[in-house]
């Protein structure tokens, strides 16, 4: 089976849309979350990215991709 290792944009968690659902859910947002908005997320767990996945309508990527 072929594997697409591209990762469209919309999972590219950036600052911007983490603010967006932390504000939203009342979550606080990650720690070391940079102040410029054009960033990808870091230090998240899997929940806390599953969250962020479901809050958006979108999905987390399965093991095989």
């Amino acid at each position: 089976m072929a594997i697409d290792f591209s990762f469209p944009e919309e999972v590219t968690h950036i600052v911007a849309r983490v603010r967006q659902f932390c504000d939203a859910t009342g979550r606080t947002l990650p720690v070391e979350t940079g102040s410029d908005p054009r960033l990808p997320i870091t230090n998240v767990g899997w929940d806390e990215a599953a969250a962020f996945a479901a809050w958006a309508d979108k999905r987390l990527p399965t093991s095989e991709e």
